[in-house]
């Protein structure tokens, strides 16, 4: 039997049980939901095709990419169990027993992850000092010892003090791989064992879907229904965010690659209906705008104006754009969708506050949830959902600053042009890691992702613009000089025209 016939057997065997289990399963049904039963069919046996034949190349990467697992690994994973909620406080709950048993779990592993880290130093296998204190990295550290040092006027000392400790020791980790990755290879190991992760809760968010009631809110806009997360626990924005990062990933590969598209195909295929039935506009305005840049920096215009067309054609002569702007309500009013779903109210009632501590804020991590939920009447929300107020009220101006600098400092090192004439390794990461900074970005206006522990997807894009300011990796260069102001911004000290070489030798 050749080898191409082979490959197929899986993909018609699948098909095959699909379509047995779908003609058995009709037979049971009344007329009036044959209809929507073969819709949810031919969706499902699509579905299992897909997989079955993108099996054996998830099977060839996965081998390939176990090989390149380094100890930096495994300490990114413990940050990201850390990060993973399975149970709800309010600000009662958390002033009555501030470390329960979810909570010391999470004290436990980055404990840990501290400990390697400083075991690593000791042992001169790792010395990540030094790279916390030049670069872009320096802004988010100056911005975490801000956050540390504002224990002494917190509004709750002791919950500002553990989570700026916590966020240090991200940012310690990040100094560390960003010391220790030599290859365009190596950083790109970290952002698929990132996807990974954001692939899995994926997984358990459609387990939960399936599952458990609960995770499926009803009555919930034009669609009817909204999903989220049950375990871990993941509030709709969050299922939204896990599909808009693997939509702009996926869509970024498949522009690039020749090779295991069934892969990237499959991450599509679940994306997508991931972020319709999260219901959340944020996400899916963010994902838009990722993939317009990356379609822009691709330089696939052809497809922009193709897209742009149909588009166009389908708001003209259908009622598309009616149908759009009622699943973009969401169900609400006027006066509640202008209010962003009641954040507006968040930061109205926060400024009063703002203006009081413009310089030093009401310490970090604190002030939001204990200073302005709190008295608003909202205990059980964790922030106020917007990273910049929460920054200001927070650590104020002085910790604004440094984390400004490094926010500003990321563009001109992802958007620098390509040396090659061809399409590279290095520039497909480049363009994937500018999709999910816009993303970020657009997101930074109705979230906490920049500040808040695990930052994983903000550390990936903030990494890797290091790197390529340092100019380390191979297959890549240092940025261009630029005026004095900006290389300030961007990390590079006035009066240096090339970046500053590299402090730490990896193990």
């Amino acid at each position: 039997m050749s080898r191409q016939v082979r490959s197929v057997i899986p993909l018609f065997l699948g098909v095959a049980i699909a379509g047995v289990a779908l003609g058995a399963g009709i037979s049971l049904l009344s007329t009036g939901t044959v209809v929507r039963v073969l819709a949810i069919g031919l969706g499902t046996i699509l579905l299992i095709g897909l997989i079955a034949s993108a099996a054996p190349a998830v099977l060839a990467k996965s081998r390939s990419f176990a090989a390149r697992l380094r100890w930096w690994h495994w300490l990114w994973f413990l940050v990201f169990v850390s990060g993973l909620t399975f149970r709800e406080r309010d600000i009662d709950t958390i002033q009555d027993a501030p470390v329960d048993f979810w909570a010391g779990w999470r004290i436990c592993l980055m404990a840990l992850v501290a400990v390697v880290l400083l075991g690593r130093l000791a042992s001169r296998e790792s010395d990540w000092v030094p790279g916390l204190l030049r670069g872009l990295l320096a802004g988010v550290f100056l911005y975490g010892l801000t956050s540390l040092i504002s224990t002494l006027w917190s509004v709750y000392p002791m919950w500002t003090l553990y989570r700026s400790l916590e966020y240090l020791v991200d940012v310690a980790l990040l100094a560390a791989i960003v010391g220790t990755a030599r290859t365009v290879d190596e950083i790109k190991s970290l952002f698929d064992w990132t996807w990974l992760f954001s692939a899995l809760l994926l997984v358990t968010v459609w387990l939960g879907v399936v599952l458990r009631p609960e995770a499926v809110s009803t009555g919930v806009g034009l669609i009817g229904i909204q999903i989220q997360g049950v375990l871990p626990q993941i509030a709709s924005n969050g299922v939204g965010d896990l599909g808009s990062i693997l939509l702009i990933v996926a869509a970024t590969r498949l522009l690039f690659r020749n090779h295991h598209r069934s892969v990237y195909w499959l991450v599509c295929l679940a994306a997508l209906p991931t972020l319709v039935l999260a219901q959340s506009r944020s996400p899916a305005t963010g994902a838009v705008l990722g993939l317009l840049a990356v379609f822009v920096l691709a330089r696939r215009f052809g497809l922009l104006a193709l897209v742009g067309l149909a588009a166009a054609a389908l708001m003209l002569l259908t009622n598309a754009e009616a149908v759009v702007q009622r699943a973009f309500l969401r169900g609400q009013d006027a006066q509640l969708f202008n209010s962003l779903s009641g954040r507006v109210d968040y930061w109205t009632f926060a400024l009063p506050l703002l203006r009081e501590h413009p310089l030093l804020g009401l310490g970090g991590y604190a002030a939001g949830r204990f200073a302005v939920l709190g008295p608003f009447g909202d205990p059980g929300n964790s922030s106020i959902h917007n990273a910049w107020l929460e920054i200001l009220l927070g650590v104020g101006v002085i910790g604004l600053l440094p984390f400004l600098a490094t926010f500003l400092g990321i563009w001109p090192n992802l958007l620098q042009p390509d040396t090659g004439s061809t399409p590279s390794l290095a520039t497909e990461l480049r363009i994937e890691t500018v999709g999910i900074f816009v993303l970020l970005c657009f997101r930074s206006i109705f979230t906490v992702e920049f500040m808040w522990h695990p930052p994983l997807a903000f550390f990936l894009v903030l990494g890797y613009a290091e790197l390529l300011r340092r100019g380390r990796l191979e297959g890549t260069r240092a940025a261009q000089s630029a005026p004095a102001a900006w290389r300030r911004l961007s990390g590079v000290p006035a009066g240096v025209d090339r970046p500053l070489g590299d402090p730490v030798q990896g193990p």
